[in-house]
């Protein structure tokens, strides 16, 4: 799939490797929204209730697997 990606450095503890990631940029070209809304459900702790990891300062990272089961549960399919 080209709009995902994966990032090996860095993983967090007990991930395997090659699991796949969006960015937040990603995220949200995905669901059609823009990135502050994203941000702003985050800050609320609101859905999507995928699991996002924060890498240093900048780099927020929301694992695949968890995208695809919040669409399931959401929208009874996830979207490609």
């Amino acid at each position: 799939m080209s709009d995902v990606t994966t990032y090996e450095p860095a993983l967090p503890r007990g991930e395997e490797p090659r699991e796949q990631w969006l960015s937040i940029s990603e995220l949200a070209a995905r669901w059609g929204i823009s990135t502050n809304t994203l941000r702003s459900w985050r800050h609320r702790r609101q859905p999507p209730h995928a699991r996002n990891v924060q890498f240093g300062k900048r780099r927020l990272l929301y694992k695949l697997s968890d995208v695809r089961a919040f669409e399931a549960e959401r929208f009874g399919e996830p979207l490609e």
